[in-house]
């Protein structure tokens, strides 16, 4: 007896897990009898059961099992089946064709269905005949490929061996056979030989020699003479300290210029003195100041009035202590700044003693 049921909408290898998309018709899901005549907490339960057909295997199919038709439409409460599912069952699987491997099928899910697939394996026959083709650019071979309906006659044939043509040793125009004889491996020992480094052969310690069919290490050759080193410019010899300086400050202005690789010379210190005068500094104040600024230069319109009052020139220094010492005599005269303090008397408390029992 035949089985009445049709037989399946797709076959069973069609998968569409990797597809994270379904393709809708629009004006035919609007106009479908399902959307007119059901209200819209129907429709959005077929809608998900599509949804659950789409990435079963195959695809567009559901399994005719009705709890688990009634969790994937929403129908399913605690683990146990809604007592309405049984009102709303046959509106929700409208569409749905029970086919003779047991699975319920939708016809558009279905039709959606193959054509994804279809672009799937012709994108599958694309990329072997790129495959094939790029071998036969790498190796000059003339291997043929399948249209697209052959292909698919012969089994969708993907990633297979190709031919690779063998190697006849023929030497192209321009080369020498000697270039294509078999080299040595390089040793160790040819290694220290060429970079000037004596080995020692296992004949000179009295082991046995090597075979006749290892090549023989040339000999070794002396190592090749280092140029001469250069040889360094003389040093300038270093200025002495001006007499107008003090020996630490000029010290310490020496070892500044050598930290910041600058040079010592006639001209550098004859261009202090410039803008040393054009400050109105003595060198010595000047140098100082550069110190402590820590600079690679100075100019005088850098110095700033709190660098002379801390780095004065001793002239301003001793004229501002006679202003002071002027100005200690103005308050107190020279006969009070002699006499001697008066001491201080003592006050005496006197106090009755009493004794207290």
């Amino acid at each position: 007896m035949t089985d009445p049921r049709p037989a399946p909408l797709v076959p069973p290898e069609v998968d569409l897990r990797d597809f994270p998309r379904m393709g809708l018709d629009v004006a035919r899901l609007r106009g479908s009898e399902l959307v007119v005549d059901q209200p819209p907490e129907i429709c959005w339960a077929a809608l998900m059961l599509w949804c659950a057909a789409w990435h079963e295997v195959p695809a567009g199919s559901v399994p005719n099992n009705e709890k688990w038709l009634a969790d994937k439409a929403g129908y399913v409460s605690r683990g146990k089946i809604d007592l309405s599912w049984g009102q709303v069952r046959d509106s929700i699987l409208r569409g749905f064709v029970e086919c003779s491997d047991g699975r319920l099928y939708h016809a558009v899910t279905c039709e959606i269905a193959l054509d994804a697939w279809s672009s799937k394996l012709r994108q599958r026959w694309v990329s072997e005949c790129a495959r094939v083709r790029k071998h036969n650019q790498r190796h000059g071979t003339s291997v043929t490929t399948l249209d697209f309906d052959q292909w698919i006659s012969a089994g969708m044939p993907v990633g297979g061996p190709l031919p690779v043509p063998q190697d006849t040793g023929t030497v192209s125009q321009g080369q020498s056979p000697s270039r294509h004889a078999a080299v040595p491996r390089e040793t160790a020992s040819k290694r220290r030989e060429e970079k000037g480094i004596l080995s020692i052969s296992p004949t000179d310690v009295g082991e046995s020699a090597p075979s006749s069919s290892t090549p023989e290490s040339p000999p070794a050759q002396a190592p090749a003479a280092s140029p001469p080193a250069r040889k360094r410019a003389a040093a300038v010899p270093a200025l002495p300290c001006p007499d107008d300086v003090a020996a630490d400050v000029w010290v310490a202005w020496l070892d500044l210029r050598r930290k910041k690789r600058a040079p010592v010379s006639d001209v550098v210190l004859q261009q202090a003195r410039k803008e040393a005068a054009l400050a109105k500094l003595s060198l010595d104040a000047f140098l100082r100041i550069w110190c402590f600024r820590g600079s690679q230069g100075l100019h005088a319109d850098w110095i700033t009035p709190q660098d002379r009052q801390r780095f004065g020139s001793s002239a301003a220094s001793d004229r501002v202590s006679a202003q002071l010492e002027v100005a200690s005599l103005m308050v107190n005269s020279p006969q009070q700044a002699a006499r001697k303090p008066a001491v201080p008397a003592q006050e005496v408390i006197d106090v009755t003693p009493r004794r207290i029992a």
